[in-house]
């Protein structure tokens, strides 16, 4: 599936990976858990990041998140799929270390 990873001080890339569980907690580096970002739109990170000390990522409402994150589609069912292509522009462009 398509997602976008973002790893604490770099810029968020596309990539494709299996829609399978240890696919996801091997990147994040973790049992994951599901934050819902926006509309068709979650955030997949480590449960257990700040108990680890991961590094910090980005803020989100009134949390910081950390460590390495995918950002997936989801729908009601709370299945992941492929991120949609204007989210994925959106979070890229809002996400950029090097914003001007």
């Amino acid at each position: 599936m398509r997602v976008l990873i973002k790893e604490p001080g770099k810029d968020p890339r596309r990539i494709f990976i299996p829609n399978q569980l240890d696919v996801m907690q091997q990147l994040v580096g973790g049992d994951i858990e599901h934050i819902h970002y926006s509309d068709g739109v979650g955030i997949i990170c480590d449960e257990e990041g700040k108990l680890k000390g991961k590094e910090m990522n980005f803020f989100f409402k009134d949390d910081v998140i950390v460590g390495t994150v995918l950002f997936v589609g989801d729908d009601d069912d709370m299945y992941f799929t492929n991120i949609p292509e204007d989210a994925m522009e959106e979070i890229m462009e809002k996400m950029s270390v090097r914003r001007k």
